[in-house]
């Protein structure tokens, strides 16, 4: 009887060692995505995440974006440009148009937030261990239809696609790495760049570098927009 007992409390802490292991999902990563949409070049974005930051490489534009969660709960935004070496630091403040919640840092953190995925209906789930696969597509047929597969453990999408009037843009997670070495050696090619605070730029225009972005629409010379990646206002 003893010896049941024991292999009973072993095989169940086992499996509570294994849940706890599984619920504790990978935060140190380097995600790489293919984007793909009709007649468009395909394009290639990759996220670097740890604790309390992820980074976003654009590869074709040779910028990085890096969002930090402050200890307030807000966040910050520093933008690399790769060719100058030179970046920008946005603070909360500098960003009135985007909401400084949790959600909002969570869609930044694992590319789509939990309410639009709560908004989404489950079709499956496959489980080999910790790697958990989850299938998800519009509840109603609305005019844009999303199906999505999701890795919870890696709190990442592994496809995404969206379609509206015939229209399709596909997200397709190519690489992950997990390596804390390659992570920590990328995050550190951002030392050596020069920064310089988005409140400072009013009184540095005549930097050639902040006059080029300028007039590119990365930098607006007011508090009222702030522009993505590509040059799009958000």
């Amino acid at each position: 009887m003893k010896i049941l007992l024991l292999v009973f409390t072993l095989l169940f802490s086992a499996n509570a060692f294994s849940t706890v292991q599984c619920n504790q999902y990978q935060q140190s990563l380097l995600a790489t995505y293919k984007i793909s949409s009709n007649n468009q070049k395909q394009q290639t974005l990759q996220i670097l995440r740890s604790k309390n930051q992820v980074t976003y490489f654009y590869p074709q534009q040779a910028i990085s974006e890096q969002w930090f969660l402050q200890k307030n709960n807000t966040m910050r935004l520093t933008r690399y440009f790769e060719q100058y070496q030179r970046g920008i630091e946005y603070q909360a403040a500098d960003m009135p148009n985007l909401k400084q919640a949790k959600d909002s840092w969570l869609q930044k953190y694992q590319l789509l937030s939990p309410t639009f995925i709560s908004e989404l209906k489950k079709e499956k789930a496959e489980h080999k261990g910790c790697n958990l696969n989850e299938s998800f597509h519009n509840k109603d047929q609305s005019k844009q239809q999303v199906s999505l597969k999701w890795d919870p453990y890696y709190q990442l999408p592994i496809s995404l696609t969206i379609t509206q009037n015939k229209n399709s843009t596909v997200w397709q997670l190519f690489d992950l790495q997990t390596n804390e070495q390659q992570i920590s050696e990328k995050l550190e090619s951002y030392d050596n760049f020069q920064l310089t605070d988005y409140a400072d730029i009013g009184d540095n225009e005549a930097d050639p570098f902040l006059a080029k972005m300028i007039n590119q629409g990365f930098i607006e010379h007011s508090h009222s927009g702030f522009y993505s990646a590509d040059g799009g206002a958000m």
